[in-house]
């Protein structure tokens, strides 16, 4: 299933998640396009409405990377916030991995 993100829309939760942050600064639509393109993610197309990135599988197994290398914590900060319900990647990664909630301690750390 293929997806897509209005850069609008991106903005506004970039922001909010600043404010979450306790951030002082906010971000402006072309400062988000600037950011998507030096990431790399370019697979956007001009509508109407503003710019669209298309959120293939490739581009969302790269998002899951990156995540993952920059040590973001997946399961508490965006399943907590219901983020990656409809994620078919978070789904499966939730199904195949063989480790439990109820085996980690409150360190995240699995008990033996």
């Amino acid at each position: 299933m293929d997806g897509k993100c209005g850069n609008k829309e991106l903005t506004v939760s970039v922001n909010l998640n600043l404010e979450l942050l306790h951030e002082t600064f906010r971000l402006n639509a072309h400062e988000v396009g600037r950011a998507l393109t030096s990431l790399g993610f370019t697979n956007r197309k001009r509508t109407n409405v503003g710019f669209i990135l298309w959120l293939d599988l490739r581009t969302r197994m790269r998002i899951h990377k990156i995540a993952h290398d920059y040590g973001i914590d997946q399961e508490s900060r965006f399943r907590g916030e219901s983020f990656g319900n409809d994620c078919d990647l978070c789904k499966y990664q939730e199904a195949s991995n063989p480790v439990s909630a109820e085996t980690k301690g409150d360190s995240g750390i699995e008990s033996k």
